[in-house]
């Protein structure tokens, strides 16, 4: 991993550096460590609870000055949060596990298909994919 600083003085004899849960590095090495892709998955949950239990208002400066509009935001704020990215966190560990499982299950099937078919064939079709 490279590390790059303006200021080397304050780098020298670092034993570790720390990565964000969702750069690309700690999600690759999460592949091969499932503690780590606990951690991930957990961190991303409170995450998602995190957003979705502070007012929506606030990040505009707060109060609309109408209780009824902003209950009405908020209440709809969080519905869409709670929708649109937990069922984006179900997607996220649903697609790789099916999409494994699926490739695990066809090997034996396309293994058979290869052995049984001449080597021209399957490069033909190899070129037509």
């Amino acid at each position: 991993m490279y590390v790059f600083t303006t200021r080397a003085d304050t780098i020298m004899g670092v034993t570790f550096c720390a990565v964000a849960p969702e750069h690309p590095l700690a999600l690759h090495a999460a592949k091969s460590d499932a503690a780590l892709a606990a951690f991930i998955v957990v961190y991303s949950m409170l995450q998602l609870y995190w957003s979705a239990s502070a007012s929506p208002l606030e990040a505009y400066g707060g109060s609309t000055g109408d209780a009824q509009v902003d209950e009405l935001v908020t209440s709809m704020t969080r519905t869409v949060s709670y929708g649109l990215y937990g069922t984006m966190a179900v997607l996220g560990l649903l697609i790789p596990g099916l999409t494994a499982w699926y490739y695990h299950s066809r090997g034996p099937k396309l293994r058979r298909f290869a052995a049984s078919n001449p080597a021209w064939v399957i490069d033909a079709l190899r070129a037509a994919a």
